[in-house]
């Protein structure tokens, strides 16, 4: 049996396994945080309201926010930047850890 064969399943099995995990849909508090507290600025897709839009906020789907790291999007929710308010003492860091998942789960804008 050639390396090539043994090899090209154990890729598929990979990227597969790659691909579902980048996938995977946030959990449902997450969702419900975002729904209530976030969506009137970022809009449900992450592109922005309207009246996001007037406050310029930042698309999240955008390649600027889906590169920064973790940490840096935990700390800008916990403490504000710009028009954005902090919400340290609002959310718990478990529900930041969901909401940086929400904000991970867009798709990337073209």
């Amino acid at each position: 049996m050639s390396l090539l064969r043994c090899t090209l399943p154990l890729v598929a099995v990979v990227a597969t396994f790659s691909t579902a995990a980048l996938a995977q849909d946030p959990p449902a508090e997450g969702k419900d945080l975002f729904k209530k507290n976030c969506v009137m600025c970022h809009g449900e897709d992450g592109a922005g309201s309207d009246m996001g839009k007037m406050l310029k906020v930042k698309d999240l789907r955008s390649k600027e926010i889906q590169d920064m790291t973790d940490d840096k999007i935990k700390d800008v929710i916990k403490n504000g930047n710009g028009s954005m308010p902090a919400f340290k003492g609002t959310f718990t860091d478990e529900q930041i850890d969901q909401l940086l998942k929400v904000i991970r789960s867009f798709k990337p804008k073209n």
